[in-house]
């Protein structure tokens, strides 16, 4: 049986983790560890260790087959006109998502927006590109023509300056 726990020159032992000194009691099996976060980060790598050698396994071993596999069917006397090995290109029956293509036609128009009369310019709030109309004021405030601004909220500590009592207290 090998030691694989390293050593320094003088024969102490070192930690197997991390290969600091380790301070051995005088009873019992000797350490390997020098503290309980060493042994448990050595116990991972393991873990990962043994993990990574089975996937490496199992990629070896699937894709051994599928060669094998591969190499066999391309193996045929007349190949078919579906059959993968040929070199040609063939173009995809499915558009790419990333494609755009012109409308067939016109958009279709709904009935009800067609019988509808266009909203009276005073109603409707001006339109701006990439914006949506504001909501109606609040109750108790009013918004004048083509102001779109709301007026600041009072009394929550913004909009407006804090109103101050003087030395009466009014």
């Amino acid at each position: 049986m090998t030691d694989d726990t390293p050593r320094r020159a003088d024969g102490a032992k070192l930690c197997a983790w991390c290969g600091s000194e380790i301070q051995q009691s005088g009873v019992g099996r000797s350490r390997d560890y020098c503290r309980r976060s060493c042994r448990q980060r050595a116990y991972e790598q393991r873990r990962i260790d043994e993990i990574t050698t089975a996937n490496a396994r199992l990629i070896r071993h699937e894709l051994t087959r599928q060669f094998q596999a591969s190499a066999i069917s391309s193996r045929d006397s007349s190949p078919e006109p579906h059959d993968s090995s040929r070199d040609e290109i063939r173009r995809p029956s499915i558009p790419s998502r990333d494609e755009t293509r012109p409308a067939a036609g016109p958009a279709p128009v709904p009935a009800q927006a067609a019988d509808a009369s266009p909203p009276s310019p005073s109603k409707a709030a001006p339109s701006r590109p990439g914006r949506r109309r504001l909501l109606p004021p609040p109750p108790g405030t009013h918004r004048s023509g083509s102001e779109e601004v709301q007026p600041p909220l009072l009394g929550f500590g913004f909009g407006a300056p804090p109103v101050r009592k003087d030395a009466d207290g009014e």
